[in-house]
């Protein structure tokens, strides 16, 4: 079986923040759900935060680098007897753990700029039981630029 082991930027960035948030002692308890495909069933009571990549976008290509825009959604889910104020408060704690965690890659060989551009109670084509905070991170990163040539 072939084993790679060179990974993107934009899994990179997607690892670092779900690692952060499945490590962070502030969400202990608090199960991360990463790339949910189906209804996502939180028991009464529960809380879960949901970590998914949507898009990697191309915005330009000056010289030899490619300028893109890695887009995560990061969602706070409570079912709860307090739902929509629980899971704002649940956000709160996980917005600044993924802050954190976005802007120490800066300190590494990755330099990206986060933004959190939106955020909104709902996702398409994602059920859920109880209330959703959910945000919309646009992380912009260069890398160097892919030049294909034509063979005659």
């Amino acid at each position: 079986m072939p084993a790679f082991h060179a990974h993107s930027t934009r899994w990179t960035l997607f690892n670092t923040l779900a690692c952060a948030l499945e490590g962070a002692p502030e969400l202990q308890g608090v199960p991360v759900r990463r790339n949910p495909t189906s209804a996502i069933a939180v028991k009464n009571g529960d809380y879960l935060v949901v970590v998914r990549w949507n898009a990697d976008t191309l915005v330009d290509a000056p010289g030899g680098k490619e300028r893109r825009q890695f887009r995560l959604l990061v969602g706070s889910i409570a079912n709860t007897r307090e739902a929509d104020a629980d899971a704002d408060a649940l956000h709160q704690v996980v917005g600044e753990v993924a802050r954190q965690a976005i802007v120490a890659l800066n300190s590494t060989v990755h330099k990206v700029r986060p933004v959190e551009r939106e955020i909104t109670p709902d996702l398409e084509n994602l059920l859920i039981e109880g209330a959703l905070v959910l945000s919309v991170w646009e992380i912009e990163y260069e890398r160097p630029r892919t030049i294909f040539q034509s063979h005659p």
